[in-house]
């Protein structure tokens, strides 16, 4: 089995201006925990995740110290982690998005594309022609192909 009959061909996308509360707003709504960010002729810019965004603090590199510290002005001071918050979401995707990459073309086969997600520790890959994004694989795809073929 090839990568292009497990891919979805229509891809839900963000680009690298979008900020991170439509990212978010997009991932909810499309019932997706990533994005694939792509520039304006659809190359793949790199890939924003819902663990990008969860994650986007310690991206920043607030020394552990600090991280301490904001705790406890958070427990005093609740509003400050809402603010926090709407901080974070107003930045834009560039910022936080992942862009060492892992792809496969449209012709990877299933063993290649198991074993990038078992060595990358992924839930999608996307799929490339060059540097164009025509489909992306989630780990959930593999798992539905082995339960139809076999």
């Amino acid at each position: 089995m090839k990568a292009v009959e497990l891919m979805h061909k229509k891809v839900i996308t963000a680009g690298k201006d979008t900020t991170v509360k439509e990212a978010a707003v997009i991932m909810s709504k499309n019932k997706v925990s990533g994005l694939p960010v792509i520039d304006e002729e659809g190359n793949i810019e790199g890939i924003v995740t819902d663990s990008d965004i969860l994650k986007y603090r310690q991206k920043i590199n607030m020394p552990e110290y600090l991280k301490v510290i904001e705790y406890f002005i958070e427990q005093a001071h609740p509003g400050e982690l809402e603010n926090n918050i709407r901080e974070i979401l107003a930045h834009k995707v560039a910022d936080i998005m992942t862009v060492k990459l892992v792809t496969v073309g449209e012709t990877a086969g299933l063993g290649e594309i198991i074993g990038k997600f078992a060595e990358h520790h992924i839930s999608r890959i996307p799929v490339v022609k060059g540097k164009k994004l025509v489909g992306i694989i989630a780990r959930e795809d593999v798992i539905r192909a082995f339960v139809e073929r076999f």
